[in-house]
């Protein structure tokens, strides 16, 4: 299958795009380690994928 097929069939079927859903799905997985206060902010955007706490903190506040 094509990515752009994919992409076509992934936004069809989840209502988002795959990069959008992956993002919002990180997001959400960084929320709930802010809440139980699993680490400090800058660590939970390395374990999440952000190399940089700025680039996460924006991220972040365009979703919640």
């Amino acid at each position: 299958m094509s990515r752009s097929s994919f992409c076509e069939h992934f936004t069809a079927l989840v209502g988002r795009s795959p990069l959008r859903y992956e993002n919002e799905w990180r997001l959400s997985l960084a929320r709930d380690m802010l809440v139980a206060r699993e680490a400090r902010v800058g660590e939970i955007a390395l374990r999440i994928g952000y190399a940089a706490e700025a680039a996460f903190s924006r991220a972040y506040e365009a979703i919640f």
